[in-house]
């Protein structure tokens, strides 16, 4: 939900109760890693092992979310697959 700064907050129910999460936009490029082709390569394998297919620039989001140990924010619930991410849902915005 907007805040009156202009920044945004979401309410987390991951641990069990709502609490507000502020979310932080970015519009940079995000620097990879090394280790990130790993970790993409790894979860996307592992999915694709299960029978799990998700577009190819989701794994490098969820990659560098997981390398980073940081939530990610998205209105995509393809991303609640991922193992291991934290995934914080961002009602679409109508």
């Amino acid at each position: 939900m907007p805040l009156a700064d202009g920044s945004w907050t979401i309410l987390n129910t991951s641990a069990g109760k709502l609490q507000p999460v502020p979310i932080l936009f970015d519009t940079g490029a995000v620097e990879l890693l090394s280790g990130t082709s790993a970790i993409y390569a790894r979860i996307r394998s592992q999915l694709k092992k299960n029978g799990v297919v998700l577009p190819d620039p989701d794994f490098w989001i969820a990659a560098h979310a997981l390398q980073q140990s940081l939530p990610l924010a998205s209105t995509d619930r393809d991303f609640e697959r991922i193992p291991g991410l934290r995934l914080l849902y961002l009602p679409p915005v109508r």
